[in-house]
C-alpha cells in the first residue's frame, strides 16, 4: 500500500500541506461582515445563518484554491486550462459577492455540540435555520432547488418536507457548538454510489469498485473532485460515514492505517487520467477520505459520495451569546 507514485502526486503533498497553511483558526467577523463578535438576539440566529451559507456559496475554503494552484503546474493543454478556468472562477466569485457555481445545491447542516449546550439553545438554533435559509435564498442569492420528489412542485425558498438536512452529534469534549454546513450541486450527487459487499471482500475489491464508479463517473462530477468513501455499519450509515469522510477535508484519518488507505486510493484514482473535467489530464481528485464504522457480521456496505471541484463548506462557532464565522 502506498509508495505508488500517482500522476496525481501525493495527496500530502497539496492538500494537507495547504490545509495547514490554511489552518482552522478562528475568525470573528460579525454578520455582515463587520469585524467584532454581534451579542445574539431571535433574528440575529437566522441572519448568522444566513451568512453561514452566503460564506459557503461564495467563497471557498483556502486549501481548495492552494491546491488547485499546485496541481496547475502539472497540467498543460487543455487540463490545465479548466484548472485556470476554475481558478479565475474563485477570483471573480469572492470579489463580485457571488455564489462561484450556478447550481447552489441544497443546505446540509452538520450541528456538534457540547454538553454545556441547553436543550433551550440547541433549539433555537435549530429554529433559525429554516429562516436563514429563506433569507439566504433570497439575499445570497442561492437558486431555488428543492422540489417534491413526485410532483416536482418547486417551494421557491430551499425548504419543504425534510429541508433543510440536519445532521446532530453530541461532543462531550466540545464547550459551545459548531454549526457546518456544505451545498453540493446535483452533478456530483447523482455519482453517489452504494454496494454491499459479500462479508468477506478485501480492501482491494473496495479499492477496484471505486475506481470503475469514478470512470464511470467520468466528467458528470465535475472533477478534479474530493471522494468521501464509508465502510461499513448499515447501508444508511454507510452513506453518513462518506458525507462525514468528506467533510473531514483536508485532514488525512486519525488511524495511520486508514489514513494510508486514503493516500493509496488518491494515487490510484489520479492514475485514471480521467483530469478536469474528464477531458484527461494527471488531475482527476483533489482528495479522498475514508470514515469507517463496524458492520455486522454477514455484510459489508460500501457508500462513495463525490463532491466537486466547487467544494462549498463553512463553519459558525456559537459560545454562549456570542457567535463567529470561522476562517477556512
Amino acid at each position: 500500500m502506498g509508495g505508488r507514485g500517482g500522476r496525481g502526486g501525493r495527496q500530502s503533498g497539496h492538500l494537507e500541506e495547504a490545509g495547514r497553511s490554511a489552518g482552522l483558526h478562528e475568525g470573528r467577523p460579525g454578520p455582515l461582515g463587520q469585524e467584532g463578535v454581534i451579542p445574539l438576539s431571535g433574528e440575529e440566529r437566522a441572519r448568522w445563518i444566513c451568512e453561514l451559507l452566503r460564506r459557503a456559496a461564495v467563497r471557498a475554503p483556502r486549501f481548495v484554491k492552494e491546491s488547485l494552484i499546485k496541481v496547475k503546474e502539472r497540467e498543460e493543454g487543455h487540463a490545465r486550462a479548466q484548472i485556470e478556468s476554475i481558478l479565475e472562477n474563485l477570483e471573480m466569485a469572492e470579489a463580485e459577492g457571488v455564489p462561484l457555481c450556478q447550481d447552489t445545491g441544497l443546505p446540509f447542516f452538520f450541528v456538534q455540540f457540547g454538553t454545556d449546550v441547553s436543550s433551550e439553545e440547541l433549539g433555537a438554533w435549530l429554529s433559525a435555520l429554516e429562516g436563514g435559509v429563506k433569507l439566504a435564498t433570497e439575499s445570497v442569492p442561492l437558486r431555488p432547488n428543492a422540489v417534491d420528489p413526485l410532483s416536482r412542485a418547486n417551494s421557491g425558498d430551499n425548504l419543504g418536507r425534510g429541508m433543510p438536512m440536519v445532521d446532530l452529534e453530541l461532543y462531550p469534549a466540545m464547550r459551545g457548538m459548531r454549526i457546518q454546513v456544505t451545498i453540493k450541486g446535483a452533478g456530483s450527487e447523482n455519482m453517489t454510489a452504494l454496494k454491499l459487499f459479500s462479508p468477506g471482500a478485501k480492501w482491494r475489491e473496495i479499492e477496484l469498485w471505486v475506481l470503475e464508479r469514478v470512470l464511470e463517473a467520468g466528467g458528470k462530477p465535475c472533477p478534479p473532485t474530493f471522494l468521501g468513501l464509508g465502510v461499513g455499519g448499515t447501508a444508511a450509515l454507510s452513506l453518513k460515514l462518506a458525507e462525514r469522510a468528506l467533510l473531514r477535508a483536508p485532514s488525512r484519518n486519525e488511524d495511520a492505517s486508514i489514513a494510508l488507505l486514503e493516500e493509496e486510493l488518491f494515487e490510484l484514482v489520479n492514475e485514471l487520467g480521467v483530469g478536469p473535467m474528464g477531458l484527461g489530464g494527471n488531475t482527476t481528485v483533489l482528495g479522498t477520505f475514508v470514515e469507517v464504522a463496524n458492520t455486522h457480521t454477514a455484510t459489508l456496505p460500501v457508500a462513495l459520495k463525490f463532491c466537486c471541484w466547487a467544494y462549498r463548506r463553512a463553519s459558525l462557532r456559537v459560545s454562549g451569546e456570542e457567535a463567529w464565522l470561522e476562517d477556512m
